[in-house]
C-alpha cells in the first residue's frame, strides 16, 4: 500500500477549534493560529505540540479503523 496524504485538508485545532494554517515548508504541517498555542497536526503522527528547541510533547492520534492513518478535526459547530 502507497501511503499517500490528501493536501487538501483543512485540519482545525483540537484544543481552539480555529482552522489551522499550514506550515509552507512542510509537505503536511500545520499549525494553531492562535499565537499562544504550540498545537500542530501532521501526517502520519496526528496532533502535538510542538515546544521551544524543537521538543515535542502531548502527542495525540485519533486513527481510522480501516487503514490506522492520522483523522483530524474539520468541523466546528461552535455555538454563540
Amino acid at each position: 500500500m502507497i501511503d499517500r496524504m490528501r493536501t487538501d485538508i483543512r485540519p482545525r485545532c483540537d484544543r481552539h477549534h480555529w482552522q489551522m494554517i499550514k506550515i509552507p515548508a512542510m509537505r503536511a504541517m500545520y499549525r494553531c493560529r492562535e499565537s499562544s498555542c504550540a498545537r500542530h497536526f501532521g501526517y502520519p503522527n496526528g496532533y502535538f505540540d510542538l515546544l521551544e528547541g524543537g521538543e515535542v510533547s502531548n502527542s495525540v492520534k485519533f486513527s481510522r479503523p480501516s487503514d490506522g492513518s492520522a483523522m483530524y478535526l474539520a468541523e466546528s459547530n461552535e455555538q454563540t
